[in-house]
């Protein structure tokens, strides 16, 4: 069994580790996946540029299930603070996986307004655990920032994940996939909104992501985007009930099967 499992960890380790930096939270991974133009209690993990337009205190936890697995399940928590005016700081924890193989991530980031531009900075603690083989503890620094072009209309933002390259091995010289990430945010009306991004790992996959929000009323929005030249379709919905936030995502990949997320967030203002 444990000859099995170590076949199949090396098989998928390529695509776990290629996706380690995904989107945390159920409204960005009904959105393709996008995160650079996602101002919810996530942003500490995704793009900590974005907490000063959150701009609240707020709490949220996910759960998601990737392809139907019951052993590729995740569970994740994240806060935002004010700490002063046009600065804010985020705390957040992911896990993902079983007894057999697991991976955490310790989030902090800290973010300030200047302007029209938002600056935030994120550090992460990593761990990968392989059942009988290896727990690996690595850093990383990750920066963004977002700017705005037409006042509630266009913005801009980019961002660096592994900003300095950290290695996994230094025996043959492995690294944590770096990514960077461009994308455009554009309101056309208070009811759709577009959002399109590109991501480019270091070991050159491109990802092309574009995604469409439509808020028929106030309370209830509707999600769906594409991510990937293989095409991975991305749907959900997002409910308010007075302070609280519930989302939903569901995606469909072409070949690992559909997986599905959802999310709960507080904020007391």
């Amino acid at each position: 069994m444990k000859f099995i499992f170590l076949c199949s960890f090396m098989l998928f380790s390529p695509y776990i580790f290629a996706t380690d930096f995904e989107v945390i939270g159920a409204s960005g991974k009904a959105c393709a996946g996008t995160f650079l133009h996602r101002p919810d209690v996530w942003t500490s993990f995704n793009h900590a540029a974005n907490m000063p337009t959150f701009g609240k205190i707020g709490i949220g936890f996910q759960a998601e299930r990737k392809f139907s697995l019951s052993n590729f399940q995740s569970v994740a928590f994240a806060s935002i603070v004010p700490v002063k005016k046009q600065h804010f700081i985020g705390l957040g924890i992911y896990c993902f996986g079983d007894n057999a193989y697991s991976f955490s991530r310790l989030n902090f980031a800290y973010a300030k307004q200047i302007g029209l531009f938002a600056i935030g900075i994120s550090t992460e603690a990593l761990q990968w655990h392989v059942i009988e083989t290896a727990t690996i503890y690595r850093g990383i620094v990750n920066l963004g920032g977002k700017a705005i072009l037409l006042k509630d209309k266009l913005w801009v933002g980019t961002q660096v994940l592994n900003l300095l390259q950290t290695q996994i091995s230094k025996a043959n010289n492995e690294v944590i996939p770096s990514l960077m990430c461009l994308g455009i945010n554009y309101k056309h009306n208070s009811k759709i909104n577009l959002l399109t991004e590109y991501q480019l790992q270091t070991d050159h996959k491109s990802v092309p992501k574009l995604a469409v929000e439509y808020t028929p009323i106030p309370l209830f929005v509707l999600r769906m985007g594409i991510s990937s030249f293989d095409l991975i379709y991305h749907a959900g919905i997002g409910i308010k009930v007075k302070k609280w936030t519930i989302d939903y995502a569901f995606i469909s990949h072409p070949q690992l099967n559909h997986s599905q997320s959802i999310g709960v967030a507080f904020s007391p203002y």
